[in-house]
């Protein structure tokens, strides 16, 4: 079996569990892995090895009664007769080591028995640790793919989630538990607390949640000592409330520290202008932000505002659900780690997203959309095309980030991953994005001329009978790092931080949690930086080796000229 490439997911807070929800539906779709854990092409298996019994009743093949024949009756000396021993008929049973010289009928000495029973244990951790390179090879393959966010469990053949799933107060993990996908996940990698962190990020990251913090590593601590090749951790969660923004920055900064090398992405659902579930929404997202800055490597910035809006005009749903938004960003999420899971033209591995889409280690803050987005009962659809799903997936409505005025000619990209899942031709897709480049829906910086990561991924993601889309045999997802992304920092937290902050309004809550207010301050001037560096990166910059170009064409560069000038003087 080739090596893993594994993941492990960490869902905080009530946003994060529910998004957490919907992506493993997601997954167990793909990988054709059922709600309990066990494969469909087992539960055929299993299904033609059962059959009805005189009684009309379900029962297994195997432990079905068989009469006796007259060949399995094997004569005693003592006239008597007994069943003949017969192999098991089991391709999963080792055969049994012979018994050494000696009585075999004898009861022998305690020290032998010892003996054997550490053989026997022995052989059957060996027997699990063969189990995968003994299995077909077509299996091996399937394995392999769902390795990247299951588990595989050798003992009873089923797949169980890498997830932590973390919260302050039970109901939500709670609801999970007793859902009808409950019995897919560990039971012991829920950690949840007695009390919620109120919407206060000092809650959870100074009081209530730095007392489940060890309780979490622990956690993921058992699940990296089980990865093969681990590669990094995906985070869901929202940073208005509580949990996601406290904890959250908390656990990040401790596993930075413990896995120093291994990239951390965020899905993070941020405030939107129009909508809020907090009145203090504006303190945490802030203080959320000054972390991620600091302690992740990529940022993916969704709200729920485009959310409603997609679902709304696209999905043709009235009246949309967190359900539905979560729904579209499980597409999302599982095409940007489709590279690791499924074979295509060009893998898309997520070191290539932190190299091609990072230009500076703070600027990680990316925008993402979908094409197409056709709603399941729609009649009167465009063709698909890789021209025309490419070109929806950069428009302003198919994005997961609500701008309020986004211009296509200032709002410029300096790295753009683009994934292609399904029966995509390399040369139409190539041809797309020059044509996107070509043409004014899509700018580049000046100092980065190429731009764009192409991916090609053959399998199709998976469409659930509830999340409103229709199937196509294609689809293209757009990760892009956009200077636009300075406009809902400046105007959805930090315009109204400064409203609040200037009056100290709801400003005890966090200091009366052990929190410094001078902490305040500071995370607002590292926003304040961080809007700079991105309005920054969208002017024309010139270094000196472009001007020396410019200088030699003119016939004014190091030449004579400068030279003679020199000695002149």
């Amino acid at each position: 079996m080739t090596a893993g490439r594994e993941i492990i997911s960490i869902h905080l807070g009530q946003a994060g569990i529910q998004m957490g929800a919907s992506l493993w539906e997601q997954y167990c779709k793909e990988h054709r892995i059922g709600l309990d854990g066990v494969r469909s092409d087992k539960r055929y298996k299993l299904m033609e090895r059962m059959r009805k019994n005189d009684k009309d009743e379900w029962e297994s093949v195997n432990e079905q009664p068989k009469p006796l024949q007259p060949s399995d009756v094997v004569a005693q000396d003592d006239g008597s007769s007994m069943p003949r021993v017969r192999k098991s008929n089991d391709i999963n049973l080792r055969p049994q080591k012979k018994i050494d010289d000696g009585d075999p009928t004898s009861n022998g000495n305690t020290t032998t028995t010892t003996t054997n029973n550490n053989k026997t244990s022995s052989s059957n951790t060996e027997r699990k640790q063969q189990e995968l390179s003994d299995l077909p090879q077509t299996l091996q393959a399937v394995i392999a793919e769902s390795n990247v966010f299951f588990s595989y469990n050798v003992a009873n053949d089923t797949h169980v989630p890498r997830a932590l799933f973390m919260d302050l107060e039970p109901n939500v993990i709670d609801d999970v538990s007793n859902s009808a996908f409950g019995s897919l996940f560990n039971a012991s990698y829920f950690v949840k607390g007695a009390e919620d962190a109120a919407n206060n990020y000092a809650r959870g990251h100074y009081t209530v949640g730095a007392e489940y913090l060890e309780a979490s590593l622990e956690v993921i601590r058992k699940q990296v000592e089980q990865c093969e090749h681990f590669q990094s951790f995906l985070f869901n969660m929202a940073v208005g409330g509580g949990t996601g923004s406290g904890f959250g920055g908390l656990l990040a900064q401790e596993l930075s520290s413990l896995y120093r090398k291994k990239a951390k992405i965020s899905f993070s659902i941020y405030p939107a202008f129009q909508m809020s579930t907090c009145v203090v929404e504006p303190y945490n997202a802030l203080l959320a932000t000054h972390d991620l800055i600091e302690n992740n490597n990529i940022t993916v910035i969704l709200d729920n505002e485009a959310g409603y809006e997609m679902c709304q005009r696209h999905l043709q749903i009235p009246r949309p659900s967190y359900f539905n938004i979560n729904r579209l960003i499980g597409k999302v999420s599982s095409a940007i780690t489709c590279g690791l899971r499924f074979t295509g033209p060009q893998q898309f591995m997520i070191n290539d997203m932190l190299t091609n889409l990072v230009p500076y280690p703070r600027l990680h803050f990316m925008t993402c959309g979908m094409g197409p987005m056709l709603a399941d009962k729609a009649d009167d659809v465009y063709e698909i095309t890789e021209e025309n799903i490419t070109s929806s997936a950069f428009r302003s409505d198919h994005m997961f980030t609500k701008y309020l005025d986004w211009d296509a000619q200032t709002d410029r990209y300096m790295g753009i991953s683009v994934i292609y899942r399904g029966h995509c031709s390399p040369k139409a897709a190539n041809g797309a994005v020059q044509s996107l480049k070509s043409s004014d829906k899509v700018q580049l910086v000046d100092w980065c001329p190429t731009g764009f990561k192409i991916s090609m991924i053959d399998r199709m993601p998976s469409f659930l009978g509830d999340d409103g889309l229709k199937p196509t045999d294609r689809q293209c997802v757009m990760v892009g790092n956009n200077t636009a992304v300075a406009r809902p920092f400046s105007r959805n937290i930090a315009h109204k931080y400064d409203l609040m902050y200037s009056q100290r309004a709801f400003v005890h809550w966090y200091v009366g949690e052990g929190m410094e207010e001078g902490e305040f301050a500071e995370a607002r001037e590292d926003l304040e930086m961080l809007i700079m560096d991105y309005n920054n990166s969208n002017n024309e910059q010139m270094t000196d080796r472009v001007d020396m170009a410019d200088a030699d064409e003119n016939g004014d560069g190091d030449g004579g000229g400068g030279d003679d000038d020199n000695v002149d003087e």
